[in-house]
């Protein structure tokens, strides 16, 4: 039929061979087009099955992926799949507009609340990633949150020199806002959840009545900007941490220092208690002290 249709054509009788030829080849191109997917996904598998074996699945996955769209499917790489993804997320949190400073579970775990740049804290739902609540409202940049100890309230600490304390389940404040004249750099409850210490790029670190947010004790001064304030595990002290180079330790009820001065040479960025509450640990952002603990005074 080829023979007579390229004669009504007017083609010789070499067209025939010509195309068989043709199919052949294509075939050919098509078969080496095939063997070099097949090459290309076998790289990515094995790429991807080195990762896992170093103990590294989340950045294997990509190469996995990338393997099964070049059509590999074995059942190598769908037992390489499996054990990739036991280290995905349980469930993301899908909300924020920018990038998310800080993220704390609610004291039972059923809850999240994430600090972000896009001037929002948001409290969600472990269990389905939904918010619970309301965006939390600041006008600029929210740098710290944290819940309290019964989980019913939550504290923000932000760019705009404030602090806010929030009704976890409404969204709703709680206090009028805690005002600083420097980014409030961090906030956290006391152990009974009455009280709330902010430390601030004023100098100071402040205390407030949880429920009311009214100051409670006079201002614990820094010669430069305090990064850290946490209470003592009993409630009755207060460590802070600040770019003067030095960490404090404050008694909780009259603001007055309990120790001298924990002197670094740079910058103290955090400080934090021992679970007994006798020791506290700072970071300074120095090459001859990193960190280091100190007994506690005044016990």
């Amino acid at each position: 039929m080829e023979g007579r249709a390229a004669r009504e054509l007017g083609y010789g009788p070499e067209l025939p061979a010509l195309v068989a030829a043709s199919r052949s080849e294509i075939e050919r191109a098509l078969r080496q087009a095939e063997e070099a997917r097949r090459f290309v996904g076998m790289t990515y598998l094995e790429q991807g099955r080195a990762l896992v074996l170093e103990g590294h699945p989340m950045r294997a996955l990509p190469y996995l992926v990338a393997a099964r769209a070049e059509t590999i499917d074995n059942p190598v790489i769908w037992m390489l799949f499996a054990q990739a993804a036991r280290n995905l997320p349980w469930v993301s949190f899908a909300g924020h507009r920018s990038s998310v400073r800080k993220a704390a579970f609610s004291p039972d775990g059923t809850r999240v609340v994430t600090a972000s740049d896009d001037h929002t804290a948001r409290v969600w739902e472990v269990s389905t990633g939904r918010p619970v609540t309301p965006p939390l409202v600041h006008q600029r940049v929210i740098w710290a949150a944290a819940f309290s100890p019964d989980g019913t309230r939550v504290v923000t600490a932000s760019e705009d020199r404030t602090a806010r304390v929030w009704n976890a389940a409404t969204g709703a404040p709680v206090t009028p806002p805690l005002e600083h004249q420097g980014d409030v750099w961090t906030a956290a409850f006391d152990p009974d959840g009455k009280r709330v210490v902010t430390a601030s790029s004023d100098h100071t670190a402040r205390l407030w009545d949880a429920t009311t947010g009214i100051p409670m004790a006079p201002l614990l001064e820094h010669q430069d900007t305090v990064y850290t304030a946490a209470f003592s595990p009993d409630g009755t002290r207060v460590v802070t941490a600040s770019y003067d180079k030095t960490a404090r330790v404050w008694d909780a009820t009259t603001g007055r220092p309990v120790t001298p001065a924990l002197r670094h040479h740079g910058a103290v960025r955090a400080a934090a208690w021992s679970a007994d509450g006798l020791r506290v640990v700072t970071r300074a952002t120095t090459r001859r002290r990193g960190c280091g603990t100190r007994r506690r005074g005044g016990r």
